[in-house]
């Protein structure tokens, strides 16, 4: 998708706040956020239904997209930036907390993390299988175990994809 210049322009002052502050959270009401510095002021609520929605969509998305970024849900549970200077220690900090994090996921849960450990990248093909199993994905996404991403199905339905982040941070 063709990035319009406003676009463009907001990505390259967010690339430059994301690399100055190691991470950027999307949208907050009282942290500062992504959304916030767009529209001009937080928003209550939704962000989707803002006369900016659109661009603050377009943007977030093609930051997401950037090679020294990734986005998590990280802080308060919101998806979150952060800038490659600052993956190592989140990885450090996460292998500290993986083995209280495993205990705590479901039955269900824990089988398909063991599954995405032994592939080291688990990808949803078919939009039926994402639906019986997206609490126990987000269930792992929320306990920070790999790297959770949305992908678009060839059908133009979204699943996800999840990532180890030993294999993450070896690419």
């Amino acid at each position: 998708m063709k990035k319009t210049s406003e676009e463009k322009e907001l990505l390259k002052i967010l690339k430059k706040k994301l690399r100055k502050s190691g991470w950027l959270i999307e949208a907050d009401a009282i942290t500062p956020s992504i959304v916030t510095f767009i529209v001009g002021h937080p928003v209550s609520g939704s962000w989707w239904g803002h006369p900016k929605g659109n661009l603050i969509y377009n943007t977030t998305r093609a930051l997401e997209e950037e090679k020294l970024v990734l986005c998590l849900k990280l802080v308060n549970g919101k998806r979150t930036f952060l800038y490659k200077n600052l993956w190592n220690y989140f990885y450090t900090r996460n292998l500290a907390q993986r083995l209280v994090a495993e205990k705590k996921l479901s039955p269900l849960a824990k089988k398909l993390w063991k599954n995405v450990q032994k592939i080291e990248k688990y990808s949803f093909v078919d939009i039926e299988d994402y639906k019986k199993l997206k609490n126990e994905v987000r269930e792992i996404e929320k306990s920070l175990l790999c790297f959770v991403r949305e992908v678009h199905l060839k059908s133009g339905t979204h699943c996800m994809e999840l990532i180890t982040f030993e294999k993450m941070f070896s690419e």
